[in-house]
C-alpha cells in the first residue's frame, strides 16, 4: 500500500487503488488515521527484533503452565526465572 494518487479522465486526483486511502475510503475509515497508522506501522514492523515466526513462544508456555496449574517450571526458568521465582515460589 502506498499513498499515490492518480488523475482521472476529468482531471480529478483520486487516490490509487492500492493506496491506503483507497483502502480507507472503501471501508469507512478516516484517511488521516489510516494513513498514520499504516507510518507507524511500517516503522514498527522495519525493527530487526520483530520475526514473523519467533524461536519460542514464551507466553504461550506461560499460559499453558498456568491453565494446566503446573508446579513445575523447569523449561520456563532458564529463561524468565526470576520472574518465576517471584510469582511461583512453589515451582
Amino acid at each position: 500500500m502506498n499513498q499515490d494518487m492518480i488523475t482521472t479522465d476529468d482531471g480529478k486526483k483520486v487516490p490509487a487503488p492500492r493506496s491506503v486511502a483507497a483502502w480507507a475510503n472503501s471501508h469507512g475509515v478516516n484517511v488521516m488515521a489510516a494513513e498514520g497508522l499504516h507510518s507507524k506501522l511500517r516503522r514498527l514492523f522495519n525493527r530487526t527484533y520483530i520475526v514473523p515466526r519467533p524461536a519460542a513462544d514464551t507466553v504461550r508456555q506461560i499460559t499453558e503452565s498456568l491453565t494446566q496449574g503446573s508446579t513445575s517450571c523447569s523449561p520456563l526458568r532458564a529463561s524468565i526465572a526470576t520472574w518465576t521465582t517471584c510469582w511461583f515460589p512453589t515451582c
